[in-house]
């Protein structure tokens, strides 16, 4: 198996997760830098680029916004009623097709970032995990891969938008009808 050890993969694995975490914090820094808060859904706490890569982003959208609203809220049984439910589902609706091209363009970058922070890693401990030739052909990606052009998609804005007037929305009413 080309000399490598046990101790040689159980490293190259721990490496890969050091490896995606560290592309996880670098892809929030350069999104941020370019889109700014709207960072948040590529790698935010709630949102993640990979809801839009599903075959029905709107509702794990809303089971992520539901779980969003009650942890702000501390009330893990909050509902919503369905016609504002119906309101916020068609809103999300809007979003997804608009964010296709660019999701599936980020997820590339995201790819190449994650096997240029493996190489950059692999390159600092060779000893432990052997020579970059271990590494695959298409894995080796030396320098920093350049983020596509999102910085003016409206779409971003208005999901963000969206999100945090409905969660703000829904916790006010929330708030008024325990104050009365």
């Amino acid at each position: 198996m080309n000399d490598v050890t046990f101790k040689m993969m159980i490293s190259y694995k721990i490496t890969y997760k050091c490896s995606y975490r560290s592309a996880i914090k670098k892809a929030r820094e350069i999104l941020y830098q370019k889109i700014g808060n709207s960072y948040e859904i590529f790698h935010g706490k709630w949102l993640n680029y990979k809801i839009f890569m599903t075959s029905n982003p709107v509702k794990i959208l809303w089971k992520k916004f539901m779980k969003c609203i009650r942890k702000f809220s501390k009330d893990k049984k909050l509902s919503v009623d369905d016609e504002m439910k119906e309101k916020i589902y068609s809103n999300f609706t809007r979003y997804p097709s608009k964010l296709v091209k660019y999701i599936e363009e980020y997820n590339l970058f995201f790819h190449k970032l994650v096997y240029h922070m493996c190489y950059k890693e692999h390159i600092s401990i060779l000893e432990e995990i052997s020579s970059v030739l271990s590494i695959r052909k298409n894995e080796i990606i030396a320098n920093l891969p350049i983020l596509p052009h999102i910085s003016e998609i409206e779409a971003l804005d208005g999901i963000s938008n969206l999100w945090y007037f409905y969660l703000e929305d829904i916790t006010e009413l929330k708030t008024l009808k325990q104050s009365t």
